[in-house]
């Protein structure tokens, strides 16, 4: 049998109401009948809750706000699909220790901060996955790609990558998201993030003076970004109606003409 689907299953939302001397649950997100509340955290009529089921009764785990304030209801609405915004004191701990420890080590690692190198993300991105950099080789072009080095930072058995399996991928809501890795990670040392050193694995592709790839490779890098771009500007950039960063605009046109 697969998993049963979300009208099937008990809602792990519900909004607190008074019937009588007593209060029940009503699901926020799916029809359905009140739920008789049991014991657990202290919640009030109006309020938006978790809770855990057993003999027909639901337990309070947690008041997540309210529903007339959207940023409450997004909140509630990853709780409903069992996931979470927030991460155990312990993955904190851990991630934090994993930056200090992959700052310190000693693999060896290709210095490419030299490289004129960029981002291109949505406008709304929070976080910087990859980077480009490109430049003359010959009559060819040398393009690399930088992916963050998440590895260097989750070890294999860690307690940081059962979460982020358990997690498979971030969630985003408007305004809200639940992360894969703990924000340390996610939006700082796994964030290729401009004017700062961070650890990458880099593909680097040469072409040919017609555009035919010669050879490529793989290796582990130390890069520093120079500029992030958004799609909608990298548009303009391409259209003439804006200037690309001075910085980057060589390997920008090097990259398309590629």
């Amino acid at each position: 049998m697969g998993q049963r689907s979300n009208e099937q299953r008990e809602p792990r939302v519900l909004v607190v109401e008074s019937r009588g001397r007593f209060l029940v649950g009503r699901p926020l997100f799916v029809r359905g009948p009140q739920i008789p509340l049991g014991g657990g955290a202290r919640a009030r009529a109006g309020e938006i809750i978790s809770v855990s089921h057993r003999g027909g009764r639901a337990t309070v785990r947690a008041v997540l706000g309210r529903p007339d304030r959207i940023d409450d209801v997004l909140t509630a609405l990853l709780v409903d699909a069992g996931l979470r915004p927030s991460f155990a004191d312990s993955i904190e701990a851990e991630a934090s220790t994993a930056v200090e420890a992959a700052a310190a080590e000693q693999r060896p690692r290709d210095d490419l901060r030299a490289l004129p190198t960029f981002t291109v993300d949505p406008a709304s991105a929070r976080d910087f996955d990859d980077a480009v950099s490109a430049e003359r080789d010959g009559d060819g072009v040398v393009v690399r790609v930088h992916i963050a080095d998440v590895a260097a930072h989750v070890k294999p058995g860690s307690k940081l990558e059962a979460e982020a399996r358990s997690r498979a991928n971030s969630t985003y809501l408007p305004g809200n998201v639940s992360p894969m890795l703990p924000r340390i990670l996610s939006d700082g040392a796994c964030s290729l993030e401009p004017g700062v050193d961070r650890l990458a694995v880099s593909t680097e592709l040469r072409f040919n003076g017609s555009g035919g790839l010669i050879s490529t490779s793989f290796f582990r890098s130390l890069i520093r970004s120079d500029a992030r771009l958004d799609y909608d500007q990298l548009d303009r950039i391409f259209a003439g109606t804006e200037a690309a960063p001075s910085e980057v605009a060589e390997p920008i046109e090097l990259a398309r003409a590629v």
